[in-house]
């Protein structure tokens, strides 16, 4: 599984957007569903045994949707950066994904590339199609600092780099004069980290961007020192929420889950699983070694 991988808030529109993005996409295909149970149905609202989540790959690249209700609404701030081989892909792709949506960006030729275009789709979730020579088609989470965050890109990229392993830079574009972002401001960055790819850019235009949880980065942790880990380093200057997610100092939100938790909050044990969740439901940082203990009930 990738170390990072994008977690989609949709309102009840689960199902169809994984047949709909499965359908569009090569190498995809729907993976494991969950369902709420009592403690959940109770905290959110949604109905018990309705879907809660919907695991998926898209291009080869894993992702999830999850049913929270209208709590959070998607905004441009966060998008999926798709990278495609050819220019009949990008058209191909937004044909598929744009009807029912809005564009940001119209499909056509610019600087940066051929063949791009930038839009939502019905169920608001934006995307980035760009045309690049010879690229494997690749989705990637996009991060798009605006309004009062904008030029918080550099910051943020040397922050994400010292917080994973392994990492580095694979493309680092930053403005030039009179190109509509600050000069020397994060034009177009897309980083490594530990194996995952990120994009990252700083707004060239003034209009109002805000970040929220809408679509949030899960960083799967093998043990729970590493949850601490990175819970610690986010924190300083970040923001806890609940439930393992944690905002960053630069709006973007996190969640940090520990290895094994699936098979606690969704076991063939209904009795255990919804002990295990109601613990959950009342931390912040997740432990797993509490949650072990509830499940086991101890």
């Amino acid at each position: 599984m990738q170390r990072i991988y994008p977690c989609i808030w949709l309102n009840n529109q689960a199902d169809e957007a994984a047949k709909l993005y499965t359908s569009t996409f090569e190498n995809s295909r729907i993976g494991k569903v969950t369902h709420y149970g009592e403690s959940g149905a109770d905290v959110s609202g949604m109905p018990k045994g309705s879907v809660l989540t919907v695991d998926l790959e898209i291009a080869g690249c894993h992702a999830q949707l999850l049913n929270g209700g209208s709590y959070y609404q998607q905004t441009p701030s966060v998008s999926l950066f798709v990278t495609c081989g050819s220019k009949a892909e990008v058209d191909k792709i937004f044909g598929r994904l744009s009807p029912g949506g809005k564009v940001l960006m119209e499909l056509g030729e610019y600087p940066f590339s051929q063949r791009y275009v930038f839009f939502s789709d019905k169920f608001g979730v934006h995307w980035q199609l760009m045309f690049e020579e010879g690229a494997n088609q690749k989705v990637i989470p996009s991060i798009i600092f605006g309004g009062d965050k904008k030029g918080f890109g550099a910051k943020a990229v040397d922050f994400y780099l010292s917080l994973f392993k392994n990492s580095r830079k694979l493309v680092d574009e930053r403005y030039k004069k009179g190109e509509g972002g600050k000069e020397g401001s994060v034009k177009h960055a897309r980083l490594s980290l530990d194996g995952s790819e990120l994009v990252i850019m700083d707004s060239g235009h003034d209009a109002p961007m805000t970040l929220n949880g809408a679509i949030s980065l899960v960083v799967t942790c093998k043990d729970q020192a590493e949850v601490d880990r990175f819970w610690d380093a986010i924190r300083k200057a970040g923001k806890e929420v609940q439930c393992g997610w944690i905002e960053d100092e630069f709006g973007v939100s996190w969640q940090i889950v520990p290895a094994g938790l699936e098979s606690i909050l969704y076991s063939s044990d209904a009795e255990k699983s919804e002990r295990a969740t109601a613990a959950m439901l009342q931390m912040k940082k997740l432990d797993i070694n509490v949650l072990k203990r509830v499940y086991a009930g101890a």
